[in-house]
Order: structure tokens, then C-alpha cells, then sequence
């Protein structure tokens, strides 16, 4: 579930990001950034931490 939920936040931006506005000169960069905080933030909480916790989790269980 939150996978799904994670992969729609970007979508809201997607119009500020493709430059749809004639006038807009600082929209496309910082929503640039945001989208590249939002997706660097879903693959660190789906994929980078479970990793992590997992090998913290083994090491812990072999040192007793």
C-alpha cells in the first residue's frame, strides 16, 4: 500500500515540471528538486533502510 501511495506524490508536480506555464522561470528547477527529494525519499524508506536493517539485524544476531 504505501508503495502505491508513494509513487503518486510526485504526480501533482508533474505540471510544474514539464513547464506547461509561459511566464513560469523558477517553477521547472525547484520542482525539479522536489520531485528528486520525494523519490530519493521513497527509495531510501522502501528499499535503502530495509536493506540496512536487515544486515544490522544479522550482524547482531552473530555476535551473541
Amino acid at each position: 500500500m504505501n508503495g502505491v501511495v508513494f509513487s503518486n506524490r510526485p504526480l501533482p508536480l508533474s505540471p510544474q515540471w514539464l513547464n506547461i506555464r509561459t511566464d513560469a522561470e523558477v517553477q521547472p528547477p525547484l520542482a525539479t528538486v522536489v520531485i528528486g527529494g520525494i523519490i530519493s525519499s521513497i527509495l531510501l524508506t522502501l528499499f535503502i533502510l530495509p536493506i540496512l536493517y536487515r544486515i544490522a539485524h544479522q550482524r547482531s544476531f552473530q555476535n551473541k
